[in-house]
């Protein structure tokens, strides 16, 4: 029967500083089991399948087999490499994201340092209750993650139905009962974008839509769209689409 639990392979801390104090990037390499690493010290870049990572204090990082990773040095951290049989918590931990910051999770130092006392004090019972301890914790990630998704994923259709309003990062940050720091960081970690581009796209879209099919002045767009003068509509459709509002109804009238 396939344990249902995380094997552990080896846990422990390692600080580039003290290992390879002159380096200053490592080697990319493929990562042939699970790694979960949790960082002590601001400073590094640890990137995963091409995308980069910024290090800071409290962030944590979690590698899957496959994954192709390499750092820019220095970087501090507790790790735990391990491997999993049951098929459902593989399932479950492709959700888990791949980076955290120490505003994204609850983790401590402190819930890291009890996996690394019980794992290593050569007591079977105590090795089970690392597995243990690892897997609410991987849980508690993955929870958190699917958590983000929804925040985004709600704050996106807040933005669709309201974009004609007044809208400002803090109304939309408020509707999602958080703060505009942290809406605009998941913005930009889980859509590359943020707040405030993601609504200026939307009423891009629908002036688009107006200007073809409708032949409203410019000034009625605008306001239909949400934004507080023509000549600032004028301003983010250039921008956007590298046409002015004229010129693009010209262009694709009679045709779209």
């Amino acid at each position: 029967m396939k344990s249902a639990f995380p094997n552990i392979i080896t846990i422990g801390t390692f600080d580039s500083r003290r290992n390879y104090p002159s380096e200053k990037k490592t080697e990319p390499r493929t990562v042939r089991c699970y790694e979960f690493e949790y960082f002590y010290i601001d400073g590094g870049v640890s990137v995963l399948n091409d995308v980069p990572y910024k290090l800071t204090k409290g962030s944590v990082l979690f590698a899957k087999p496959g994954d192709i990773r390499y750092s820019y040095l220095p970087v501090a951290c507790r790790f735990v490499h391990f491997n999993i049989e049951s098929e459902e918590l593989i399932s479950s931990l492709n959700d888990v994201a791949p980076f955290l910051s120490a505003s994204e999770h609850q983790l401590t130092e402190e819930i890291f340092g009890k996996i690394l006392s019980l794992f290593h004090s050569g007591k079977a019972i105590d090795n089970m209750a690392a597995s243990a301890e690892l897997l609410l914790l991987l849980r508690s990630l993955s929870i958190k993650h699917s958590q983000n998704v929804n925040l985004i994923s709600y704050a996106q259709k807040f933005i669709e139905d309201n974009y004609y309003k007044n809208l400002s990062a803090e109304d939309i940050a408020a509707e999602c009962n958080v703060s505009v720091s942290y809406l605009h960081h998941m913005f930009k970690r889980r859509l590359n974008t943020t707040p405030c581009d993601y609504l200026c796209g939307c009423r891009i879209s629908a002036a688009r839509s107006l200007l073809i099919n409708t032949t409203l002045p410019f000034g009625d767009i605008s306001f239909k769209c949400g934004f507080n003068s023509q000549s600032y509509f004028s301003y983010c459709f250039k921008q956007h689409i590298g046409l002015s509002p004229s010129e693009y109804q010209k262009k694709y009238r009679g045709i779209m």
